[in-house]
């Protein structure tokens, strides 16, 4: 795994998971209501805390020199 994930990547794990089961029902596992998942799954809002520790990762703020390729 890299050592960083763009939140469209984090999103695409979600829809990954998604594609086996229900958004409900990944909402009530992981314990969000289920239209915060969805807002996550849409970019709307970022995903955070219940979400990212289910999918084994933590929010890390990186500032990166304009014109620099990520």
């Amino acid at each position: 795994m890299p050592a960083h994930l763009t939140q469209d990547e984090v999103i695409a794990r979600l829809r990954a998971i998604v594609k086996t089961r229900t958004q409900a029902s990944l909402a009530d596992e992981i314990g969000v209501s289920r239209s915060f998942l969805c807002e996550v799954m849409r970019g709307t809002r970022p995903p955070t805390g219940k979400i990212l520790d289910h999918l084994g990762l933590k929010a890390q703020t990186v500032y990166i020199k304009k014109g620099e390729k990520t």
